[in-house]
């Protein structure tokens, strides 16, 4: 099987790419920088320049599968710049594919293009799933362009858009960022601590990108986070308990909007989201708790 990798350089990408090579797929990766490309990922044969369409266009018919990972990371400080960069690497880049597969002859039979649950906005109390509408904020208006993009590829091709949730890696996203604090003993609460944090461990986020290539069970929108979605204070003493650290310290709300600016809706907003077509199609989560996720990542 022949799969086509937009924005495979990011943590998820690379981790995707390797398990898919060691299933021995043929991989190939689009990205703006080939250079950056052969050197975060050495074990893949192809590597495409995102601004040749000859050569994008040619891959695509020739590929099953095209995944898009592709997105300047949101974690970076939201100055006008960089929100601008948040925005165009999603909706153009998803745009110009889309654009690509719609125009080829021979098309793909799926494309899994991602989304995030920053498209619920602040979901406050309510159990988020697919039907819910969506929010406001800079985030939500991000996630709803993203997808409406996604959403216009060929009825012929099979479209899965995973809202993704808060990715739990040891060594990039939030979990590197959120232990920080901790392992200096002023670990502690965010906020009010009442916002509920819904996750997904690394490995589980991998499998179930397999799971969207390898099976026929998925269509359409899905929530991509683990079954136990935790409210930030609980998070925050499962973490101190698996560092063996204190949990008292709170950074209060205005602090963060103060350090953050509009960024900090991303720790503030509370979403409360309900894998349901994961769990309608009985995928196996290794880790559906946050001790055991945060267990196997900080051992």
């Amino acid at each position: 099987m022949n799969i086509l990798l937009f924005g495979a350089t990011g943590n998820i990408g690379r981790k995707l790419a390797k398990n898919l090579v060691d299933k021995n797929y043929i991989v190939t990766n689009v990205s703006r920088d080939i250079n950056k490309s052969k050197t975060l990922l050495p074990f893949i044969s192809n590597h495409l320049n995102l601004d040749d369409d000859d050569s994008l266009r040619s891959f695509i018919q020739e590929s099953d599968v095209v995944v898009n990972l592709a997105g300047f990371p949101v974690s970076e400080k939201w100055t006008k710049k960089n929100k601008q960069l948040i925005y165009d690497s999603r909706i153009k880049t998803t745009r110009r594919i889309v654009e690509l597969i719609n125009s080829s002859s021979r098309k793909p039979k799926k494309f899994i293009s991602s989304s995030a649950i920053g498209y619920y906005g602040n979901g406050r109390e309510h159990l988020l799933t697919i039907d819910s509408p969506p929010g406001i904020g800079f985030l939500a208006n991000v996630c709803i362009d993203w997808e409406e993009e996604a959403q216009k590829v060929d009825e012929s091709v099979t479209l899965i858009i995973p809202r993704i949730g808060i990715v739990l890696d040891k060594t990039s996203g939030a979990l590197p960022k959120m232990v920080k604090p901790f392992k200096y003993y002023v670990g502690g609460k965010l906020g009010s601590g009442k916002q509920w944090m819904s996750w997904i461990h690394i490995d589980d986020l991998i499998n179930a990108f397999v799971e969207f290539i390898e099976t026929d069970n998925y269509e359409g929108i899905l929530n991509a986070v683990a079954p136990n979605p935790v409210r930030n204070s609980e998070f925050s003493k499962i973490l101190a308990k698996v560092l063996n650290r204190p949990n008292i310290f709170v950074v209060p709300s205005f602090i963060l909007k103060l350090l953050l600016g509009e960024a900090a809706t991303m720790v503030l907003n509370s979403q409360k989201v309900f894998p349901e077509k994961l769990i309608q199609n009985d995928f196996e989560f290794k880790y559906p708790t946050l001790e055991k996720a945060l267990k196997d990542l900080l051992k």
